[in-house]
């Protein structure tokens, strides 16, 4: 809106682009301008897809990631490692019935963290000390499950005892400062291993890092938010660019058990815009963004009877003019309790822009004509970039 006003061009730059962006090029609504190679002497890195399937991981690590771990540190260079999950361990599980400790405000269950030792929600900031025992059979063992950036520190620590970590991530990196030190001992060659979650992935220019090594990245493979799978490739392409960054080539270890899956082959095999065009396609034979366009209408309130009441209130009296536009629902969210608020949506889908813009204008129009429901905070939400 601000360029349209003052009659200048918009630059949008990323070595990522969202599949919207793209969409747009090939639909000759931007330009396309490339970058083909990287500034100065610096090579793009090797990029490896590692199989780990039936293999032993210690703590989350293959043989392959720490042998190569001990090769680049004794060539006396950085070792970036990337796992996007923060805490201890993300599940604390009851090892004779089943139970596993959830947060009381939201339908979540809570991190385990070790330093400072607590149960936290990364939701809505519950914490709560950890059980002795389990909370549903009274006797059953209490069993970890998974891995965090905490508890990858405390294994990289046991394996490489004289080696300097770093780890970034939102629980060390609670202000700038401490960032802004952190990156500075990192340049200044000051730490001999850097880990951390998404913090790490874009923006940052390690000279000396010539090996990033990616773990635990299939969830995203098979999730059910539709743009996991994009969100995934560019957190890769941006976490394996931070390798070889000077004159000294970098390499990059991906760890899945999914070697061949289509997406991650096209990525690395081909590249990102290679990639963007099967996830286009993809998106288009199932009918999702860009080649149709979404709306939300969610509403929260403290008594979920009021939240689906409020949304087949309005759907009753929005369905019979919404032209050209579907509606589902109403239907939970993904997390349908969330800081103690019970959340649902409705869902409009039409392959008219314009007959979109009018049916939210008409579900708009039609709430504020209504008596305010006390407790109750809706919102409508255009091009969701969730829609869980």
């Amino acid at each position: 809106m601000r360029a349209k006003i003052a009659s200048i061009p918009i630059i949008l730059g990323s070595a990522t682009p969202s599949l919207e962006t793209i969409h747009n090029v090939n639909q000759q609504k931007y330009h396309l301008l490339t970058l083909s190679a990287r500034s100065g002497a610096a090579q793009l890195p090797t990029v490896t897809l590692h199989n780990v399937c039936g293999e032993k991981l210690q703590h989350g690590l293959s043989k392959t990631v720490i042998e190569k771990m001990q090769h680049h540190l004794a060539q006396h260079n950085q070792v970036l490692l990337f796992l996007n999950r923060r805490g201890y361990a993300p599940v604390l599980l009851c090892h004779h019935c089943g139970w596993s400790a959830v947060c009381v405000h939201c339908d979540a269950r809570l991190t385990l963290h070790d330093r400072p030792r607590k149960l936290a929600c990364h939701h809505c900031g519950y914490e709560t000390i950890p059980p002795r025992i389990c909370q549903s059979c009274h006797q059953g063992e209490l069993m970890i499950l998974g891995l965090g950036t905490e508890q990858l520190e405390a294994v990289i620590q046991k394996l490489f005892p004289d080696k300097k970590i770093a780890r970034i991530d939102r629980d060390t990196m609670t202000n700038f400062k401490i960032l802004e030190t952190t990156l500075n001992k990192v340049n200044n060659r000051e730490v001999d291993i850097v880990m951390g979650t998404q913090m790490l992935v874009k923006g940052h220019h390690f000279e000396n890092v010539t090996l990033v090594a990616a773990l635990d990245v299939d969830n995203a493979l098979f999730s059910s938010d539709f743009r996991a799978v994009e969100r995934l490739a560019q957190s890769l392409i941006q976490v394996a660019g931070r390798a070889g960054r000077s004159e000294k080539k970098g390499e990059v270890l991906i760890q899945t058990h999914h070697p061949n899956h289509p997406l991650l082959k096209n990525l690395f095999d081909h590249h990102y815009f290679h990639f963007s065009t099967l996830a286009l396609n993809d998106r288009a034979q199932a009918q999702l963004p860009p080649f149709i366009h979404l709306a939300l209408l969610r509403a929260e309130a403290k008594n979920k009877e009021r939240v689906h009441d409020f949304l087949m209130c309005a759907k009753n009296n929005i369905v019979s003019s919404a032209i050209d536009t579907e509606i589902a629902g109403p239907f939970p969210s993904y997390m349908e309790k969330k800081a103690g608020f019970y959340r649902a949506q409705m869902l409009f889908q039409s392959s008219k822009r314009s007959a979109l813009k009018q049916t939210m204008g008409n579900v708009i129009d039609h709430i504020e004509q209504q008596k305010k429901i006390a407790g109750l905070k809706w919102i409508v939400d255009i091009d969701p970039m969730e829609v869980g």
